[in-house]
């Protein structure tokens, strides 16, 4: 099954080298926000344009959506991934998680999304500040090296994992 799941320019090298392995569930227990970790987040979405991550609302000073990740769940592996509408009422979940982009879409992994899993890496278009550095194997700032003349990926660019 082909899903999705967003990333920032800080997290997509941890994502390309180890997989997913540090999503979480967060709970709301007894007026208290706590985590259940070992549950990565995908969408079934591939629109960069994510309602849940709007940065008006955010004190991130990066964008979660600068990246997004192409991860094919195996058949030997479906059985520990779950629409997340079928499996949140199993959960003491604050009220609002539900209200915030289009849970319809989202999926949730129990376990680890091992990297051979993520097929295709592609950057937001209008995100250009970060590009791609073949020499080194990262993602990098102009600000970190110059840019050799043709190196840099074109807007939308798509790495092949």
């Amino acid at each position: 099954m082909k899903l999705y799941h967003f990333t920032s320019p800080l997290h997509v090298e941890s994502c390309k080298k180890n997989g997913l392995t540090r999503g979480v569930i967060p709970l709301l227990v007894n007026g208290k926000i706590a985590i259940l970790p070992g549950y990565q987040w995908l969408t079934a979405n591939p629109d960069f344009n994510q309602s849940w991550a709007n940065t008006e609302y955010t004190t991130l000073p990066y964008d979660r959506t600068a990246f997004r990740l192409t991860v094919v769940i195996p058949k030997t592996a479906q059985g520990q991934l779950f629409k997340w509408l079928d499996l949140c009422h199993k959960f003491p979940i604050d009220e609002y998680l539900n209200a915030y982009g289009d849970p319809e879409n989202w999926h949730i992994f129990k376990g680890k999304i091992k990297p051979s899993w993520i097929r295709a890496i592609d950057k937001k278009p209008e995100d250009e500040d970060v590009y791609w550095d073949a020499m080194r194997e990262e993602w990098v700032l102009p600000s970190m090296k110059e840019k050799p003349p043709g190196e840099r990926p074109t807007t939308n660019s798509t790495i092949r994992v």
